[in-house]
């Protein structure tokens, strides 16, 4: 039976308003739908407003007790448009106008803005913006981005961020306070099988360029040539990539051309149960991105007593969500490094796989939901009685 920790504040009207959701996949996609579930079974009521990424979708629909509202249509948004502009950007602008009309027409308790598609918070009303919080997935080193980390934080009332680096990044470009609120898990839907019962080294997750799985393909195949084939602790050992995305020709073309191609296996897009017991069964969790806010697959990895190896590129935050929580190795963006690292992290198996599974209750959704109704209702009387929001 799920258990609900009660509401501080039940009955809240809460919005949300973020780029993408599901049916569309991804970190945000998932870590949004979650968090309005759980507001969800607390009590709230819940809407979110996103752009349709297919014709298909309905312009309203309820989904879990969630109403979600769908504008405007586009079956091409995720299709970059260039290295400026990932996303199409009258579709955004279309986006951000309806947002402001949704907003001038309805009352929240609670705003929970996506940082993407970034303009919808600038053209939310100011009456609006302090009531807001929001959430920041990731730091971009983009003239451009650095305008927007900027200035968009200094607009809104409270400002969250995914990870220790992201809140970091953005708490010193804004001079605005940010709260650190990690990705979110139900920490009773994972389980932990003993290092005897493990093997492998795992990727789960999107097949896209910035994850740089070739660096990982690479890295795994400088561990097997270095004598490691069959010596502990990694033994024979595969690697094991789980996940879909536009790369997948390239990693599969990249995978075929490597030494060790025999030992390593390309599952494709996998289902949640899989995926549980993949991660349950594997031995490491690589992550070789070169960026990364807190990807949700290391809380998942933490409840799975899986330890963690990411590389500390200049972008990629998973480094320092695995240094906050003690749960993995963090190594030099170097493809040695992190062969080492993968070396490192099984010989202390026991150690960071404890550590993981210690702290994996401090990732659960209802505490994290209990978290932001606390500062929530904390804004809502500094409102009341200063007429503005100072946090």
């Amino acid at each position: 039976m799920l258990y609900c920790a009660p509401s501080l504040v039940a009955g809240m009207n809460i919005g949300i308003f973020t780029e993408l959701y599901p049916p569309s996949i991804g970190g945000q996609e998932i870590r949004f739908a979650e968090l309005a579930q759980v507001f969800r079974e607390r009590g709230h009521n819940v809407s979110v407003y996103c752009i349709a990424h297919r014709r298909d979708l309905p312009k309203r629909e309820t989904l879990g007790g969630v109403e979600v509202h769908r504008f405007p249509v586009d079956e091409h948004y995720r299709r970059p448009q260039s290295r400026i502009l990932p996303r199409n950007p009258i579709t955004i602008l279309k986006y951000a106008t309806w947002v402001r009309r949704v907003l001038k027409t309805r009352s929240f308790d609670l705003m929970l803005f996506n940082q993407w598609p970034l303009a919808h918070i600038a053209f939310a009303p100011r009456s609006a913006r302090r009531r807001a919080v929001v959430d920041w997935c990731e730091v971009r080193d983009a003239r451009f981005y650095r305008f927007m980390q900027w200035m968009l934080p200094r607009l809104s009332g409270q400002n969250m961020g995914v990870g220790p680096a992201v809140c970091n990044h953005i708490s010193a470009v804004s001079g605005r306070p940010v709260f650190y609120l990690p990705s979110g898990i139900r920490r009773s839907a994972y389980r932990s099988l003993p290092a005897a019962e493990r093997r492998d080294i795992l990727y789960l997750g999107r097949i896209t360029t910035h994850k740089n799985l070739a660096f990982l393909i690479d890295a795994f195949a400088r561990l097997k040539t270095a004598g490691h084939n069959q010596a502990a602790p990694l033994g024979g050992d595969a690697l094991v990539i789980a996940g879909d995305g536009p790369d997948m020709p390239a990693l599969r073309a990249h995978a075929a051309a490597s030494p060790v191609a025999e030992q390593i296996r390309i599952l494709g897009a996998v289902s949640e149960q899989q995926k549980i017991d993949l991660l349950s069964g594997a031995r490491l969790l690589a992550i070789p991105s070169r960026r990364e806010g807190f990807p949700r697959i290391v809380a998942e990895a933490m409840a799975s007593g899986l330890p963690t190896v990411t590389a500390r590129f200049p972008e990629n935050g998973t480094g320092d969500v695995v240094d906050h929580y003690g749960c993995g190795v963090v190594t030099e963006p170097e493809i040695e490094a992190f062969a080492g690292g993968l070396i490192n992290a099984a010989e202390r198996w026991e150690e960071l796989s404890r550590r993981g599974l210690d702290r994996a209750d401090e990732l659960d959704w209802q505490m994290l939901a209990e978290q932001i109704e606390g500062r929530t209702m904390a804004g809502i009387s500094k409102v009341k009685v200063q007429g503005s929001c100072v946090f």
